[in-house]
C-alpha cells in the first residue's frame, strides 16, 4: 500500500520512526551577494518511517522538504512512503526545535492533527503513450493542475524495464480569477507556465532511481532528468495548455516490488516566470535587452539583476543579449578606479534541458570580456564571474548552442545577469542565485 502521513500544523515537526525533522534553516548572510534565494520561512523536514515488525531497523527512510511556500495537498509537512509488507509501524512526534541548538517547546499550545491516508500509485497499472494513468477520475484526461498547491503521484517499477506513463492536465478551467492575473487584472492562461517534478530526497529504503522524461501535448520530449528528488528537479519553462504526459522509469532499467519513488509536482502561471528572448536576435545589433531591476543588497550596495530564458530554434542557432546598469551604481576596484562587476549564470542540463550552450560576454566595442562553456554536472551549468567593466557600460552576450546543436524540443537554458558595484562573491560561497 501507498501510505500519505500528513501534520497539519505549524512549529510542530512530523517524524516516522526514530528521529524527527529539522525546521526553520536561516539562509546564509553573505556579505557581498547579489540576489539570493533566502528562503525565508522555509524548513527542511527529516522523517524516517520505521517498520516495527520482525526487525525495526529494516527501515524505509524519507526525506522531504516542509514549509509555506512547498506545501503538498495543503499540509505542513509530508512525508511519503511505499509500504512494500504489511506489519505494525511506529509513529513518533516530537519537536525538533532541539536539534538547531534551541529549547524544545511544549505544552497545551503546541497541538498539530496527524492524518494517515492510503494512497493509489502506478502499481498494479497497465499504461503507454496513447493511454497514460489518470488519477482524477475515469472521465478525466490527467491530474488536475493548479498553481495553488502540489500535487503527488507514488510510482513503483514492477518489472524491469518498464514506464509508467502519467497524465497531467493543464486546464485553463483550473487557474485561479483572483489569483492567476497579471498586475493590471489581466488573467493568465497556463501559455508560458512554469512547471516542476520535484521528488522525495532521501530513497534509501527504495531500488529505484528515478528517470523522468515530460511530454508535450504534441508528444514531444521536452524535459528529461534523472535521480529525481535524490539529485535533480526537472524544471520546465514553457507551458500550455493541455494534456502533458510523465514517464516515469528506473534510471538502471531495473523494476521489481522495491523499485518506488513519489513524484512532487507544482506549476506557476507566466507571472512568475522569467522573461523570453525575442526572435529575431542572431546577432549582436538585433540583441534582445535584459530586463533589470535596480536594488541593493543587504549592506546597501547597489546592483542591477535581470534574467532570461531561450530555446535553440534550430541547428547552430545563436541568441544575443543585452545589458547594462546606472553608472553611479560603482565601486572601486583594487586599482582605485571606478569600476562594475558583471557576473552571468546559466542552467539548462540541471533542470532537464539537453542544450550545452557555450556563453561570451563582449564589451560595447566588441571585444570578449569572458567565455564559459557549459558543465553538464555543475551548478549553476555555466558560470563568469566578477567581469570589470566601466560604469554604465552595455555588454553585448552571445549564447551559441554548440555545433552538436539540432534544435530539438529539449533545447533550452535559463539565463541570469547581475551587474553589481562590488565583487560579488561566487557562487558556492551564496553570492548570487542561478534559475
Amino acid at each position: 500500500d501507498v501510505a500519505e502521513l500528513v501534520c497539519d500544523a505549524t512549529d510542530v515537526v512530523l517524524g516516522v520512526g526514530l528521529a524527527s525533522a529539522v525546521s526553520d534553516a536561516d539562509a546564509p548572510v553573505v556579505t557581498d551577494a547579489v540576489g539570493t534565494d533566502d528562503c525565508d520561512g522555509v524548513c527542511d523536514s527529516l522523517m524516517e518511517l520505521v517498520g516495527d515488525a520482525l526487525d525495526v531497523r529494516e527501515a524505509t527512510e524519507v526525506t522531504v522538504a516542509d514549509c509555506d511556500a512547498y506545501r503538498v495537498s495543503d499540509a505542513d509537512a509530508v512525508l511519503y512512503a511505499y509500504l512494500s509488507r504489511a506489519g505494525d509501524y511506529v509513529l513518533v512526534v516530537e519537536d525538533a526545535n532541539a536539534r538547531n541548538g534551541r529549547g524544545t517547546l511544549s505544552g497545551p499550545d503546541y497541538g498539530y492533527r496527524m492524518d494517515v491516508r492510503q494512497r493509489v500509485g502506478t502499481n498494479d497499472r497497465d499504461s503507454s503513450m496513447e493511454d497514460p494513468i489518470r488519477f482524477d477520475g475515469s472521465g478525466s484526461t490527467g491530474i488536475q493542475m493548479t498553481t495553488t498547491s502540489w500535487r503527488s503521484v507514488g510510482v513503483l517499477i514492477d518489472e524491469p524495464g518498464e514506464t509508467d506513463y502519467i497524465a497531467v492536465l493543464f486546464d485553463e478551467d483550473n487557474l485561479h480569477s483572483d489569483i492567476d492575473v497579471d498586475p493590471e487584472g489581466v488573467p493568465y492562461t497556463w501559455a508560458d507556465g512554469l512547471f516542476r517534478v520535484d521528488g522525495v530526497a532521501d530513497l534509501s529504503g527504495s531500488d529505484a532511481t528515478p528517470l523522468v522524461t515530460l511530454l508535450s501535448p504534441d508528444d514531444l520530449e521536452v524535459a528529461t532528468s534523472m535521480d529525481v528528488g535524490p539529485s535533480n528537479v526537472l524544471k520546465y519553462p514553457a507551458l500550455s495548455a493541455g494534456q502533458w504526459i510523465i514517464a516515469a522509469s528506473d534510471a538502471d532499467g531495473g523494476g521489481g516490488p522495491n523499485h518506488w519513488y513519489y513524484l512532487l509536482l507544482n506549476a506557476d502561471n507566466a507571472g512568475n516566470n522569467i522573461p523570453w528572448e525575442e526572435e529575431d536576435n542572431g546577432m549582436a545589433s538585433l540583441a534582445t535587452p535584459i530586463p533589470t531591476t535596480d536594488t541593493t543588497n543587504t549592506s546597501g550596495k547597489p546592483f542591477s539583476q535581470g534574467a532570461i530564458q531561450g530555446f535553440v530554434n534550430e541547428a547552430g542557432d545563436n541568441d544575443w543579449f543585452s545589458i547594462s546598469a546606472p553608472e553611479d551604481a560603482s565601486g572601486d576596484n583594487s586599482e582605485g578606479e571606478a569600476t562594475q562587476w558583471v557576473v552571468v549564470c546559466a542552467n539548462s542540463h540541471l533542470w532537464g534541458a539537453s542544450s550545452s550552450p557555450r556563453i561570451t560576454v563582449y564589451d560595447d566595442a566588441g571585444s570578449v570580456l569572458g567565455e564559459a562553456e557549459t558543465e553538464p554536472d555543475a551548478e549553476p551549468n555555466v558560470r563568469i564571474e566578477n567581469i570589470e567593466i566601466s560604469p554604465g557600460e552595455t555588454v553585448n552576450i552571445q549564447v551559441n548552442p554548440g555545433a552538436d546543436s539540432t534544435g530539438a524540443p529539449d533545447e533550452w537554458y535559463r539565463m541570469k545577469v547581475f551587474i553589481a558595484s562590488f565583487a560579488v562573491s561566487s557562487y558556492d560561497d551564496g553570492g548570487y542565485s542561478c534559475p
